[in-house]
């Protein structure tokens, strides 16, 4: 039976070992998140254990609570005096898929938690330590210590990482004793999120048409201890108003630094010119559409028809007689032109079939609305005159 157990832990292994390697593209940890099976006193693949009595846990094997992250989660303890091994704490480490580098800085991002009870043991809150190094197993470099881990749900953890004499290729996080004395104590660590830091972006490329003296604002962000322009100017905007490279390096108060750049094509403005719908014909009483269209200029445009209360390119218009219509059109420039249509109305036909009358049944009496018209349309439906 025992050997059957490890055959299916070795299975489950290798599942989650896969699936680890086909998915840690674009991160600086290939298992940032703690996969594998759960095991006591095993770390998770990806991880390995630094100190002699050091004997990680891949929960929820002991400890239950859900991951904040994935199917599984990363458990560690310091222990008290009666321990068997006494006065001891415990610790991984990762080799970093890409070294963090002196001339970068880096958001850290972690979810800890805490649990009161493992395997019968009464654990009280402890603390989470992160190392950066440069030697397997060498905690050289204290990037920081989370405080207190008591709180027995997932918080998110942040802090930055800036290398100042070595790149990291080692991250190594211990769980050590929060209070004076030695203690039993056990953190959970989940979902590890690295990114470099700052970020800074403005944008992409862009083609755009200014007004006469006008200008591109650039907008670097704002947060920042510092920025410095292509120009060396040192304000959070920049106006752009000739075709070029633009670029801004931005400082956190931290002395991390981040550039980015865009390229500007600014095309000349040219005036605008209008098209109108052409002179429209329509009866008395019928309503009809007209419009304008603009090129050139520069969007957003205003539109005011003169005598209406219209605002849009496009209106409809019912007209009693014929009308002679007034647009005028205003760009983002302030330039304004003024363009016109005409709408004639034609009055309705006039005629008159007599006064009403009585005739005898066999007789006939004609009707005549007169002639000249294009149509003719009767009750039952002919078509004569």
């Amino acid at each position: 039976m025992k050997t059957n157990r490890m055959i299916s832990r070795f299975i489950i292994f290798l599942i989650f070992y896969f699936l680890l390697l086909s998915n840690t593209f674009s991160q600086y940890l290939s298992n940032p998140s703690f996969e594998g099976p759960p095991l006591h006193d095993y770390p998770p693949p990806g991880w390995q254990m630094c100190g002699e009595f050091s004997t990680p846990d891949t929960q929820p094997e002991s400890v239950f609570q859900p991951p904040s992250d994935g199917m599984s989660y990363l458990g560690m303890t310091c222990r008290s005096p009666d321990a068997w091994a006494p006065n001891t704490w415990e610790d991984v480490q990762a080799q970093f898929l890409i070294p963090l580098s002196v001339d970068s800085c880096y958001r850290f991002q972690i979810d800890l938690s805490y649990e009161d009870e493992v395997l019968f043991y009464n654990m009280l809150p402890a603390v989470a330590k992160f190392y950066g190094t440069d030697e397997y197993c060498e905690k050289k470099d204290l990037l920081w210590e989370s405080p207190p881990i008591d709180l027995e749900e997932w918080v998110t953890y942040e802090f930055t990482i800036h290398p100042q004499e070595f790149d990291y290729e080692y991250l190594i996080i211990e769980t050590y004793y929060a209070l004076a004395y030695t203690h039993w104590g056990y953190v959970l660590y989940d979902n590890i999120i690295i990114e470099p830091y700052p970020s800074v972006d403005l944008g992409n490329d862009t083609t755009i048409t200014i007004c006469e003296d006008g200008y591109y604002l650039i907008h670097a962000g704002s947060g920042f201890a510092g920025y410095l322009w292509q120009d060396g100017s040192t304000d959070s905007t920049y106006l752009a108003d000739t075709t070029g490279l633009y670029w801004v390096e931005v400082t956190t108060p931290d002395g991390c630094t981040a550039i980015d750049s865009i390229f500007i094509t600014i095309e000349e403005y040219i005036e605008m010119e209008s098209e109108t719908s052409d002179s429209l014909m329509i009866c008395e009483g019928q309503e009809v559409e007209i419009w304008v269209d603009i090129i050139n200029g520069l969007e957003p445009y205003s539109y005011e028809w003169l005598g209406l209360t219209d605002t849009l390119s496009l209106i409809i218009v019912s007209p009693d007689t014929t009308t002679l219509y007034y647009v005028e059109i205003a760009d983002a420039c302030g330039d304004t032109i003024i363009d016109s249509l005409l709408v004639i109305v034609l009055p309705l036909p006039v005629f008159d079939l007599g006064p009403d009358t009585t005739i005898c049944g066999g007789d006939t009496l004609l009707l005549n609305p007169g002639g000249g018209y294009l149509a003719y349309h009767w009750q039952d439906g002919s078509t004569d005159s």
